[in-house]
């Protein structure tokens, strides 16, 4: 790829966000996930040390949770950005500027 063009495939930030979305989840529901393991555990100092891991890191979980929705949201304002450029091509090549003979601009001059 030439060092003046940049491509992105819609579906590779598609999938970033999906894994992003999923990773957000799980942190969200962790408490819950370590209780309800706590339960099962079928022993009752086996069990309070996994709710106490589970309830214990919950300030370091939720600054993961902000990352994690601070990189999503940047990327939504990428992706929103890619398909206005995009809508702004389209129209150009659409609709080229009257008397310039290509889209967008002045026919080029050779000198």
């Amino acid at each position: 790829m030439a060092r003046d063009r940049l491509a992105l495939e819609s579906g590779a930030l598609d999938d970033v966000d999906q894994r992003l979305g999923r990773i957000g989840t799980r942190l969200t529901n962790t408490v819950e996930m370590g209780n309800d393991m706590a339960d099962a555990a079928g022993h009752g100092q086996l069990a309070d040390t996994i709710r106490h891991f589970a309830n214990s890191w919950r300030i370091h979980r939720q600054d993961m949770i902000d990352a994690v929705t601070a990189v999503r949201d940047g990327l939504q304002h990428i992706r929103d950005q890619l398909d206005d450029v995009d809508v702004q091509l389209a129209t150009q090549l659409e609709n080229p500027e009257p008397g310039t003979g290509h889209p967008g601009g002045p026919t080029p001059q050779v000198m």
